[in-house]
């Protein structure tokens, strides 16, 4: 190898050649290096995709967090807020009363007469027990608030403060507060009444046999006051209560509290709400519309002021909601009347005992929802969602206002 070859290693016998050399083979070294990187480097997809899907499993962490946290509740936040003393002032001065009137206190003594049709009914067990006349409705109720209140708040979100299931919740505890304070004033008046009054039941006679009838059958009728014997199997205290019917008041209390609070949850607040929507949209509406209007100029005013007002939407599963609410409130209502027909049957009652005692435990029904209606304002509400509310309409305004701004910004440039 001669000095030169051992000088330029390349076999380039001159600068010349070195030169050419050089600037032959630099663009595919360049063009192999290029390749060579492209394949390390990952695409546009294949790094949108981990870029996209990186965060996903927080937002994934995020939505399970939030949506345990919207079905859970917060027993705490409910007991807080739960009406506690006025519920004990109802239980003391009701409770109370009630066990010195059970246990102290007796029956008028009326007087009656051993020929009197209306006393002298046959004795027969309950179709209805008292015990299921009272806590039936109550469950009943218990279903029906809680169907209510959760399918609302599956719709709704919660306040600031609150979920929306511990919201319904607070809702059902709270008016199951003035349904049990319903109950115990509805059976402190019945018994009251009922030991004033003193009427005989229709199996009266079958649970007082005069010990003396011939003495009984000389007295003047309707001064008949002879001793009763016992008979086994019947109370003759009972037998001397019939004036109002304890039954009837106590199933009517609570079926008509629930039928009450299912015709305002469903039919009347709803449509309230629904008003106010219209209402307020319309005027925000409006509002925007005059806006734009006068930033347009006078030809949009005049369009919008000689264009028919959109019709409201056909919503069928909220007008078969609604119906199935009138009709559940419906069947409440009847519910006590047919337990009132058979104390008629069972021979315990009077007609006119039944229908004072349901009247009685509708009027203290109505009462009671009010003050729970009215009361309510103070907890905290699930209201509706702002995107909800608003609906497509307010995106389809948004839209079209920065379209016509757009065209002014076009026709000014």
């Amino acid at each position: 190898m001669t000095a030169k070859e051992k000088k330029n290693p390349l076999g380039c016998s001159n600068a010349i050649d070195l030169f050419f050399f050089s600037t032959s083979t630099l663009p595919s070294a360049c063009l192999f290096l290029q390749k060579k990187q492209n394949r390390l480097r990952p695409t546009a997809a294949s790094g949108a995709a981990p870029s996209s899907s990186a965060p996903a499993p927080a937002s994934t962490a995020k939505q399970k967090t939030k949506t345990s946290s919207s079905s859970s509740i917060d027993w705490r936040f409910v007991a807080r807020h739960l009406p506690w003393l006025q519920a004990l002032l109802v239980a003391a001065l009701t409770v109370l009363p009630l066990i010195a009137l059970e246990a102290a206190a007796k029956p008028r003594q009326r007087p009656f007469d051993v020929y009197d049709a209306s006393i002298s009914y046959s004795y027969r067990p309950d179709t209805v027990p008292a015990m299921a006349a009272v806590f039936a409705p109550v469950l009943v109720w218990l279903v029906t608030a809680a169907a209510v209140e959760f399918l609302a708040a599956r719709s709704k979100k919660g306040s600031s403060s609150v979920s929306s299931t511990t919201a319904a919740a607070l809702a059902v505890l709270y008016h199951t507060f003035d349904v049990t304070a319903c109950l115990l004033v509805t059976a402190l008046v019945t018994e009251a009444t009922k030991l004033g009054v003193g009427r005989l039941r229709p199996y009266f006679l079958s649970a007082c046999t005069p010990s003396d009838p011939a003495m009984t059958s000389q007295l003047a009728i309707g001064d008949a006051r002879p001793p009763c014997d016992p008979v086994a199997g019947i109370q003759q205290r009972n037998a001397r209560v019939s004036f109002p019917s304890g039954h009837s008041s106590t199933s009517m209390c609570t079926c008509a509290f629930a039928a009450f609070y299912v015709v305002w949850a469903v039919v009347l607040k709803e449509s309230k709400e629904k008003e106010e929507k219209g209402s307020s949209g319309g005027e925000e509406g409006g509002n925007e519309e005059g806006n734009d209007d006068r930033e347009g100029g006078t030809a949009a005013q005049t369009s919008s002021s000689l264009s028919p007002p959109s019709p409201k939407p056909y919503n069928r599963n909220g007008d078969f909601l609604r119906f199935v609410a009138l009709l559940w409130a419906l069947v409440l209502v009847a519910a006590p009347w047919v337990i009132g027909a058979s104390r008629i049957t069972d021979n315990r009652h009077h007609p006119s005992d039944v229908v004072a005692g349901l009247g009685l435990g509708f009027v203290v029904a109505g009462f009671f929802f009010a003050r729970s209606v009215g009361g309510r304002r103070a907890l905290p509400e699930y209201v509706a969602d702002v995107q909800e509310e608003r609906g497509g309409g307010g995106d389809e305004g948004a839209k079209g206002r920065a379209g016509r701004r757009c065209s002014e910004a076009e026709t000014l440039v």
